[in-house]
């Protein structure tokens, strides 16, 4: 049961295993070779048990707020990685989210998670692959207007409110400073192809 997610299907997520390395000292907050961490693969997977196991990591210390390389249209903060299900075969983004994949980010807004900075990470990463091709410029707030259960319609509020109280201020800055962080994130992407090219020149 670990192993499934919301939609029955196997997942990477062992709870129980997760767990058990937290009770040994393992970092909540460690991070993958791409910058995932294990909050990130929770939301990504929403295990049986994902808002016990997310609150298990919070009381660990994981960050809420970490963000990483997006490898898809999912944005870089784990609230949008667990309400952005990216079809597996075309990498596109699905519709209708499920409720138990809204229960969950209704679970991180509720602990404070900071939204606007989430919707940035989301908007910008969506702008980034549109420019690549295969993307599109939805953000949080177009993402969610076919949802129409009320666990979708709890965290549209939620998202709405969270968002308004930030402010357009609060809100153009996390937008910039998403920006910003996708621009760093394309010069290492270049300076690491360039490396690359490099290393094979010498063979």
């Amino acid at each position: 049961e670990d192993w499934l997610d919301d939609d029955g299907q196997e997942a990477f997520v062992a709870s129980r295993f997760v767990r058990t390395l937290l009770a040994y000292g393992a970092d909540p907050s460690g991070i993958s070779t791409e910058s995932f961490t294990p909050l990130h693969l929770v939301a990504a997977y929403c295990p049986s048990d994902a808002i016990e196991l997310a609150r298990f990591l919070l009381a660990a210390g994981a960050d809420i707020d970490a963000e990483c390389n997006p490898a898809d249209m999912s944005g870089t903060c784990a609230l949008t990685w667990c309400i952005t299900d990216t079809d597996t075969d075309t990498d596109e983004l699905e519709g209708l989210v499920s409720d138990a994949r809204c229960a969950l980010a209704t679970f991180l807004v509720e602990q404070g998670c900071d939204v606007a900075k989430a919707d940035a990470g989301f908007t910008q990463a969506n702008e980034r692959n549109e420019f690549m091709g295969w993307g599109d410029d939805r953000t949080l707030a177009t993402l969610f207007a076919q949802q129409s259960t009320p666990a979708g319609e709890r965290l549209v509020d939620l998202i709405t409110t969270a968002l308004e109280e930030a402010g357009p201020e609060r809100r153009q800055a996390a937008a910039d400073a998403a920006r910003q962080r996708f621009g760093e994130m394309v010069e290492q992407g270049l300076r690491f192809g360039n490396d690359d090219s490099d290393s094979d020149a010498d063979y």
